[in-house]
């Protein structure tokens, strides 16, 4: 069974593995690990029940991914916190070269004001359990990041059951 997936959203932010901790960067579409995310936290999932994650990764899969329009990257500098270590900050001075700041500065990357058309597929009794999460989520849904929320349904129209009798 396939459904047939939109994620529209001002922002949204798909995680690559960093080796650099000062910046998140994020790919240009959304990743298997984030639809199965995104799968999960409707379904009530917490980040330690592996076992319910890992069936979700290894029993769906991404048939296609479309976007609306080309993507445009902004990147937002943070400052985060660091439960009270010292780095050295970028501003520094001729007169300071050791200028140092209780937070260091972090880039974070996101896609800009965009909507990706995703197809998924997978057992048809996995399907339908993840159509009634997306239907009825037990928690917010985010697109990547949980600062990045869709301003869509989820699910798309043709994947919805008629309720009328």
């Amino acid at each position: 069974m396939e459904l047939k997936l939109q994620l529209a959203g001002v922002l949204q932010s798909y995680g690559v593995p960093e080796f650099y901790m000062a910046s998140r960067r994020t790919d240009t579409k959304p990743t298997l690990s984030a639809i199965c995310g995104l799968i999960g936290n409707a379904l009530g999932y917490e980040r330690e029940d592996k076992e319910e994650l890992d069936e979700l990764i290894n029993n769906i899969s991404i048939v296609s991914i479309t976007n609306e329009k080309p993507i445009k990257i902004l990147v937002d500098d943070q400052i985060a916190g660091t439960n009270g270590n010292v780095y050295v900050t970028a501003n520094r001075t001729d007169d300071n070269p050791n200028k140092t700041s209780p937070y260091p500065l972090i880039h974070k990357e996101y896609i800009e004001d965009n909507k990706f058309i995703v197809t998924i597929a997978g057992n048809d009794e996995l399907m339908e359990k993840v159509k009634h999460a997306l239907l009825y989520p037990r928690r917010p849904i985010h697109l990547g990041r949980k600062c990045c929320t869709g301003y869509e349904p989820i699910l798309m129209e043709e994947n919805h059951v008629s309720d009328s009798i």
